[in-house]
This record gives C-alpha cells, sequence and structure tokens, in this order.
C-alpha cells in the first residue's frame, strides 16, 4: 500500500511537471511569435509608405502623430505584391496600431483567419476580407475581419472605440488600394451577441449586398439598436460602408463592428496615370 502511495505522488508530481512545461513552452512560444510579428509588421510599415508621395483630398493636420506618417501617404502595392498577391488593400486608423494590410483568397474568404500575410501559420492571423467584397463593386459593402489579439495587436484597438471620446479623436479611418486612396467617417459602433439563439444579432455578412433598398433600411434600423452611441455621421443608401469587425469578450458570441462611410476617393498611381493620358 505504501508503494502505492509512493507511486501515485510521483506520477503526480511527474505530470504537475509536464503541466508546468507546456505552459511554459507555451507562453515562450507565443512571446517569441509576438516578437517576431511585432518586428515583421513594423519593418513591412517602414518599407511600404513611400516616402515623398502623398494622396489629394486629404485635410492638412491628419496622420499619425506616433509615426510622422501623413494620411495622405502614398502604399507600395509594387512591393506587397511581390510579397504575396493576396494582399489587396492597406487599412489604417491615425494614431492607433491599426495599420496593417488586408488580404483576399479567392475560394476561401478565412484562408488568412490563422495566416499571416506570408502564409505561415500564425495565432495572430491577417486582417482580410470577407467574401463578396473582393472585387469592390457599386452597393457592395467592404467588410474585414480581424482577431483581437490580447498584447493590443490587430483589431483589439477597436475596443477602444467603445467610448465616444475615443471615436471624436479618431473619427476616420483610411483604406489603400493599388488604385485608389479612400478616406471613410466612423458612423457607427455596434455591439452584437452572434450566438445563434439570439433573433436580433447584426450579422455583418448579411449586409454586404446592398443592392436591395430593404437591406440598407434593415441594416440601418439594426445599427440604431444596437449602436453603442450616436454620432453626428448618417448613412444613405448608396453611400459606399466600410465595416471592421472584431471578438468582443463580455459574451460568449460578443463581436464589435466599427462602421464608416466613405467620404472621400481619390485615383493614383497607375490608374491615375491612365486617367491622366
Amino acid at each position: 500500500m505504501k508503494r502505492k502511495r509512493v507511486l501515485a505522488s510521483w506520477i503526480i508530481l511527474a505530470a504537475s511537471f509536464l503541466c508546468m512545461f507546456a505552459a511554459t513552452a507555451y507562453v515562450l512560444f507565443y512571446y517569441i511569435e509576438q516578437k517576431q510579428y511585432e518586428g515583421t509588421i513594423e519593418n513591412l510599415r517602414e518599407m511600404v509608405y513611400l516616402p515623398g508621395a502623398e494622396a489629394a483630398g486629404v485635410p492638412e493636420g491628419e496622420g499619425n502623430k506616433k509615426t510622422g506618417r501623413s494620411a495622405k501617404s502614398v502604399i507600395d502595392f509594387k512591393l506587397l505584391s511581390e510579397i504575396n498577391q493576396d494582399i489587396c488593400a492597406w487599412l489604417n486608423i491615425p494614431d492607433t496600431e491599426i495599420d496593417y494590410p488586408v488580404l483576399y483568397h479567392e475560394g476561401d474568404a478565412e484562408f488568412y483567419l490563422h495566416r499571416d500575410l506570408y502564409r505561415k501559420n500564425s495565432v495572430y492571423g491577417s486582417l482580410f476580407f470577407a467574401e463578396g467584397c473582393i472585387p469592390v463593386q457599386k452597393d457592395v459593402s467592404l467588410l474585414v475581419y480581424g482577431h483581437h489579439m490580447k498584447d493590443g495587436s490587430m483589431f483589439a484597438g477597436l475596443m477602444e472605440f467603445k467610448q465616444k471620446k475615443y471615436y471624436e479623436k479618431h473619427p476616420y479611418l483610411y483604406l489603400y488600394t493599388p488604385e485608389c486612396y479612400y478616406r471613410y467617417q466612423i458612423a457607427a459602433v455596434v455591439l452584437t451577441d452572434i450566438s445563434k439563439e439570439n433573433p436580433d444579432a447584426f450579422y455583418c455578412d448579411n449586409y454586404i449586398d446592398l443592392s436591395d433598398p430593404g437591406t440598407f433600411e434593415d441594416m440601418a434600423r439594426k445599427i440604431a439598436q444596437k449602436e453603442l452611441y450616436q454620432t453626428d455621421v448618417t448613412m444613405e443608401a448608396g453611400d459606399q460602408i466600410l465595416m471592421l469587425s472584431t471578438c468582443e469578450y463580455s459574451s460568449e458570441n460578443g463581436r464589435l463592428v466599427v462602421i464608416a462611410k466613405q467620404d472621400t476617393r481619390e485615383v493614383y498611381g497607375d490608374a491615375a496615370d491612365e486617367r491622366e493620358r
């Protein structure tokens, strides 16, 4: 009996040691991946913003105070396409950590849910467009998904928009594509729970195709029900809409959605050259 107790104690001790080792290894792995990711994305930001190249149509003074980059900067999509041809846009919210490429993999919209821009497995994943958004067409909303990472990266910064004072200091989103530069005004911030048993959930995917006026009206009604506060920005049928969605952990299936409408569009690059010919 004594031997059995000793053996059981050793087994428990060994199991505890293995659990502690596994937990330590996981934390170390996560830390290493975090540092590698931070270095990779910051190096990429340094390379893709073309110095001295600016898009028109943006008021002076807008930009990123932390980096000194102008909101009118032009992105080097030639470089990005050499890295990965699935990179089809760049999203920036000035004076926040949200400054990333946006990807889309034809045939599998969730391809980058757990892959980085080099197509390698990653807990960070990438920002990616939902199915049906690309190519951009009239009466089609743009929907971008991204993870809510505990280290504050990816779409974790969207949580700040729960506070109206934060929104008032960060009212614009900037989206760059190879052909155009866009500025969007934030119109609403929605908190919802997308559990199947919630009939009143705000499902972003339902509002990508806005060709039917009834769909836009339904979207506007759901936003009025779920928005955290009112803004001075109104959306109308025919507006180009951009939605940013991420997990929100106050409920099991919570989602936070930042919804904006386009107010500036400027053609540049090769497309601008073609326009001038």
